[in-house]
């Protein structure tokens, strides 16, 4: 990957926010907490934690939603952009965002477990995919 992307792994501070576009197309929201820790002798202390953002779209956004919920720990590799808005009263607002190219669980702390699903393509090709597939 090239440009601005990054690659972290944190845990969900928030349950993935599920919603669909006027269109129809389901997007999806969910905060990371990423931190650190360092070994102080015989104990640890922990680092700061960043915040960030990442927006899912598609049928990635309805698996994220389905499959993770807040703690769960992830790993995210994407695109990042600042996402600047300004609120009711007037403030001028600015956050990280990253739109993932791959998102998965962390087994860093605990195990997890996949359910393997076939997918039916139609004439035109895999349903909701707005990339070639691998």
């Amino acid at each position: 990957m090239y440009g601005n992307t990054m690659t972290f792994e944190g845990a969900l501070g928030s349950d993935p926010e599920l919603k669909f576009s006027t269109a129809g197309k389901a997007w999806a929201k969910f905060n990371v907490a990423v931190g650190s820790r360092k070994k102080d002798g015989d104990t640890w202390k922990d680092g700061p934690t960043t915040w960030i953002t990442v927006k899912v779209f598609g049928q990635v956004a309805e698996n994220a939603a389905e499959s993770f919920q807040k703690g769960d720990r992830v790993i995210v590799s994407g695109k990042f952009e600042t996402e600047e808005w300004t609120t009711q009263s007037g403030e001028e607002r600015k956050t990280l965002v990253v739109i993932p190219d791959l998102l998965g669980p962390s087994v860093r702390f605990k195990p997890t477990s996949t359910e393997r699903t076939t997918r039916r393509a139609t004439a035109d090709g895999p349903d909701d995919l707005d990339v070639e597939p691998f």
